[in-house]
């Protein structure tokens, strides 16, 4: 999947122009881990990719005064031992 960060500042322009400027409450963005770094603290890819988003949201015009960082993790716990999956 292609990152597109400039498409959520062009999507709120679009809202603000179209509905009269409303709040906008961003309740879900985030993107899963690659393959290469699944699970590990090397999260370049996240950063960059929320950096784009959070950056483009705050050149936006409208107000946003929610938002919230969507990440899919499955914790299996074991006693004495927790897998991240």
């Amino acid at each position: 999947m292609k990152e597109v960060p400039w498409g959520i500042r062009k999507a709120l322009n679009w809202i603000k122009d179209h509905y009269n400027n409303p709040e906008v409450l961003i309740t879900e963005n985030g993107t899963a881990d690659d393959a290469e770094h699944h699970g590990s603290l090397n999260d370049q890819q996240r950063i960059r990719y929320l950096t784009g988003y959070i950056n483009n949201v705050l050149k936006g015009t409208p107000c946003v005064p929610t938002y919230l960082v969507y990440r899919f993790r499955i914790i299996i716990a074991k006693p004495g031992n927790a897998q991240l999956l």
